[in-house]
């Protein structure tokens, strides 16, 4: 490669940083007036950035993917047409395509994009059915980082991905097939993460995950250690989980 090209390679770089950071800025603010924006061009321009060279770039274009789809922080509210934009266009295996990565920042940002995004019944649906190995991939997750330095925040957001999967009756299913409870109970020792347990065993007899939780060793002993968590809301889920895991076990 001659100079000029190199210059030229350089600036091509330096744009492609900047119009993603742009992006990465206007989700984070999300100013009224974009949602042609975003279904279209902002949607395609960030899963052009997933699959740049540059980790960083990845990186805050799976992060942008996160933010621009939640409406609503405190509630976790998603906007459906930018979602079922992002799934349209085939967004979600390029987001496990970078969740499968080794790159830990642009792992995390994507698996935090696979959760906010499942939190659609429309794309949990799409995530199992259309992506082959995609609950089995949040699943691998779980066991490669657990244990390790960091990987904290991408335990909690693989956990929540699959929350928002189980919490439909037939992608539950595909949790608990892909290895899902072992996964959660050994994640939920440690980490006092309830609602994908709780998820999963919430089906009552529409399918055998309450039985699946409720054979998995350990499994109920950890529920009833998160029944005395000081958290009003793990105390619930689990409570729940273990209702129903209990009552099919006693069946």
């Amino acid at each position: 490669m001659n100079i000029k090209d190199r210059k030229l390679d350089e600036v091509m770089k330096w744009l492609e940083w900047t119009l993603c950071y742009a992006l990465l800025r206007l989700s984070e603010i999300n100013p009224p007036g974009l949602d042609n924006f975003w279904l279209n061009q902002g949607t395609s321009l960030l899963l052009s950035f997933l699959q740049n060279a540059e980790d960083e770039v990845q990186e805050r274009a799976a992060t942008a993917l996160a933010t621009f789809v939640v409406i609503d922080d405190e509630n976790g509210s998603i906007d459906p047409r930018r979602a079922e934009a992002v799934t349209r266009v085939g967004g979600i295996r390029l987001l496990l395509n970078l969740a499968r990565s080794w790159q830990e920042g642009p792992q995390a940002e994507a698996v935090k994009a696979l959760a906010n995004l499942s939190e659609h019944a429309y794309v949990a649906k799409a995530i199992v059915i259309s992506e082959a190995g995609a609950v089995k991939a949040l699943v691998n997750l779980i066991f490669k980082w657990f244990g390790t330095a960091g990987g904290e925040g991408l335990l909690e957001r693989a956990a929540g991905a699959l929350a928002n999967l189980a919490a439909d009756d037939k992608c539950s299913v595909e949790v608990a097939s892909a290895g899902g409870v072992p996964a959660l109970v050994t994640l939920a020792r440690s980490c006092k993460v309830a609602p994908a347990l709780a998820n999963l065993a919430a089906h009552g007899d529409s399918n055998s995950n309450n039985a699946a939780v409720g054979q998995e060793a350990g499994a109920l002993e950890v529920l009833v250690q998160l029944t005395r968590s000081s958290h009003d809301g793990v105390r619930q889920e689990a409570a729940g989980a273990l209702l129903v895991a209990l009552r099919h076990c006693c069946s």
